[in-house]
């Protein structure tokens, strides 16, 4: 994050000179080939499981009739949309940049996504609001995969350098023992 930030900043005082030196390293090809590129599959994978099972841990609990249940979901609700709004640019591997940066890249580069965002803010209807989140969750997973679907089985590692290949292999022996 501090490089990205560097990549930008205004230097206003630097007497020894290093934030300069740091600024012109982040900012040179050399920097760009080497560490801007798309997540690896272990964080994409992360991304994916934890989207997925927030979405669908809120949508079972939105089926209470228990007051305090559903007070918890909208509270749940408003932590989980900027989280989906940081995994939208994690995946695309678009650094963070801040809301403002969001707002202005979805109103110029994904105006569909931009309007789920504004839905998702201004819908006051739980039901209704629920159902946009669903959609954002959605659109912010489409590169990497679909939404986990209610009683789907998936597995997230302890150990993030784990790959998809990790993830298969321990799908196979999970799938092995009730062979």
């Amino acid at each position: 994050m501090f490089a990205q930030k560097m990549q930008t900043a205004r230097i206003v005082y630097d007497a020894s000179e290093r934030l300069n030196k740091v600024k012109q390293l982040v900012a040179s090809a050399t920097w760009a080939d080497k560490y801007t590129h798309l997540q690896p599959d272990s964080k994409l994978c992360s991304i994916r499981f934890w989207q997925s099972f927030g979405l669908l841990h809120l949508e079972r609990m939105s089926q209470s009739q228990d007051p305090i249940h559903l007070s918890a979901v909208d509270m749940m609700l408003t932590a989980c949309i900027p989280e989906t709004w940081r995994s939208y640019f994690d995946i695309r591997g678009i650094a963070w940049e801040g809301e403002k940066a969001a707002i202005r890249y979805w109103a110029e580069h994904d105006t569909d996504y931009f309007q789920t965002v504004k839905k998702c803010i201004e819908i006051r209807n739980r039901n209704e609001r629920h159902a946009a989140y669903r959609e954002l969750v959605e659109r912010t997973l489409e590169p990497v995969g679909k939404v986990f679907n209610k009683g789907e089985t998936a597995v997230i590692l302890a150990n993030s350098t784990n790959g998809i290949e990790d993830v298969k292999k321990t799908l196979q022996y999970w799938s092995s023992l009730f062979e």
